[in-house]
């Protein structure tokens, strides 16, 4: 197990608290990052879009060797590691969650961003596609100046945020709660027992969450 630090938010909200977030204007879009500071995570993204969006609050839940990148900037915090917890009702507070990464397997803290109902705007990445329909649930984009453009359109209440945050909590509930993801767990391990799990892939048709019912008639 990873025994990371956990943040103490006594210590933050002495003098930024998400209260303050809370009270911003309504055309500021209050938005949070979650995760260790490292190439993986493209922080170098994080600190473009800031530039390109200088009237937004960009929070960093986490901290890494990278974390130089996103300093003195003066909409961007780096807020040091919280409990999951504490993770949870920051994201609840705030308006958009933001996942830029160049590679990620099934992102948890993008499970737990949606259920919290935040608006996600995340890479477009294979792995991010396999849990966000763009448009629908979330928003999948390529660049900083494409997080830009929709956090623009959020802004001007040019998109229907409530839906989105409906179909993203739906989906959740739906296909990624703990019965889901056990069958589907359990579904690829008995391909792999029986040696179809290799024919199933190159089919494509193992992505994102396998269900039971594609099993029915395989002789799992």
């Amino acid at each position: 197990a990873n025994h990371l630090p956990v943040f103490q938010p006594e210590n933050f909200r002495e003098e930024e608290t998400v209260e303050q977030l809370r009270a911003l204007k309504p055309d500021v879009c209050a938005v949070v990052a979650y995760g260790r500071i490292l190439p993986q995570k493209c922080p170098q993204r994080y600190a473009e879009l800031a530039k390109l969006v200088p009237q937004d609050e960009i929070l960093w839940i986490g901290d890494g060797e990278l974390k130089t990148l996103l300093q003195g900037l003066e909409n961007v915090r780096v807020l040091g590691w919280m409990s999951r917890n504490e993770v949870i009702e920051t994201v609840r507070t705030l308006d958009v969650f933001l996942l830029l990464s160049d590679s990620e397997g099934l992102s948890i803290s993008l499970l737990e961003a949606m259920e919290a109902g935040a608006v996600c705007v995340v890479s477009d990445i294979e792995a991010n596609r396999q849990v966000l329909q763009n448009g629908v649930d979330g928003f999948l984009v390529n660049d900083a100046a494409e997080a830009a453009a929709v956090m623009e359109r959020i802004r001007r209440h040019e998109v229907d945020i409530d839906a989105i945050r409906r179909s993203a909590y739906q989906k959740i509930l739906s296909e990624f709660n703990l019965d889901t993801m056990v069958r589907s767990y359990a579904c690829v391990y008995e391909l792999a027992a029986t040696r179809q799990l290799d024919r199933w892939i190159s089919e494509g048709r193992v992505k994102g969450v396998v269900s039971h019912d594609q099993c029915v008639g395989t002789g799992l």
